[in-house]
């Protein structure tokens, strides 16, 4: 493939990825007049872990997950396990528009992570990034907290904070096994874990139209979404990949406007502003490390639409 078709097929991953992966909290909003949000997080996993399998039977082995399998439980866990619970029975207190938003934090919780565990140094993760991400944060939530519920923002930090420490799981532990085998088999133990209490929690009759956005999510959204991405990595490299955390929160609070009528207030705009700046620039590489980066095996990032 040429530099030309490379960039094309990037470019195309990228505005798919755009829009999929800001599309969820929509999704989940709908399906939540259905479903409870356990229930939710069941049929996403199951079903999308069905559909990746065929393709993470042929790129890998149930040898491969047996040899992995505490690394795959941690990855889980951080990335599927705790977010996609919490993101649906976040979204029962607060708007699907301030969910995408706290979400853009991760950035910002990836750099303090990795200075105060020794990973990057200051030089590398530049404080005044995170300085002015942190000013944003508590813009969103330090001002105007009156539609905000206290239970959300710790449901929201916890989702935070694991799609921070996933990359570092895949890095540490998971860097030598494909990553559609590393999300199926992830998605397959999210599944498990919650089959009882999702079948439990049905308790009503759901429309066509919720039961349709809860299939959108787990196949658009899940699925597609992954294989997307993981496309982008390939074209574009794990570095500049991860431009697309920055452009889902936008594409979801668009939608939540136009399609929820949710409000989207001044101070939402300025923090999400100062949040997208300051990540950028906390996580701008050196000069000097960025050939280095564009040489990194693709790696699972946050799904930051989920």
């Amino acid at each position: 493939m040429n530099r030309s078709q490379q960039f094309d097929r990037g470019t195309s991953a990228f505005v798919a990825v755009s829009f999929v992966w800001g599309l969820p909290y929509l999704l989940i909003k709908i399906a939540l007049r259905g479903f409870e949000p356990v229930t939710i997080t069941l049929v996403r996993t199951a079903l999308a872990a069905l559909l990746l399998l065929p393709i993470a039977t042929k790129r890998g082995s149930l040898r491969d997950v047996w040899r992995c399998r505490y690394g795959i439980g941690l990855f889980a866990l951080a990335e599927f396990i705790v977010p996609w619970y919490c993101i649906p029975t976040a979204e029962t207190r607060i708007s699907s528009t301030m969910t995408a938003i706290l979400i853009a934090t991760v950035p910002l919780v990836s750099g303090f992570i990795a200075i105060t565990t020794r990973r990057s140094t200051l030089r590398e993760v530049k404080p005044l990034g995170l300085l002015i991400g942190a000013t944003g944060v508590v813009i969103l939530c330090g001002i105007d907290t009156a539609g905000l519920s206290p239970v959300a923002l710790v449901e929201m930090g916890l989702v935070v904070i694991g799609y921070a420490l996933a990359p570092i799981v895949i890095t540490r532990y998971l860097g030598d096994i494909d990553s559609v085998v590393v999300a199926t088999a992830s998605l397959a133990l999210c599944a498990l874990i919650y089959t009882v209490p999702g079948v439990v929690a049905v308790r009503k009759v759901p429309t066509v139209g919720q039961t349709t956005a809860l299939a959108a999510l787990a196949i658009v959204c899940t699925a597609v979404a992954l294989l997307l991405f993981f496309t982008l990595v390939h074209a574009w490299g794990p570095v500049r990949a991860t431009i697309i955390t920055y452009v889902n929160p936008a594409v979801a609070s668009i939608l939540g406007v136009l399609l929820l009528h949710e409000s989207f207030r001044a101070n939402m705009a300025a923090g999400l502003t100062l949040v997208i700046l300051g990540s950028l620039y906390a996580s701008r590489p050196r000069a000097s490390t960025r050939a280095h980066e564009r040489r990194a095996e693709p790696a699972i990032q946050p799904p930051s639409g989920s």
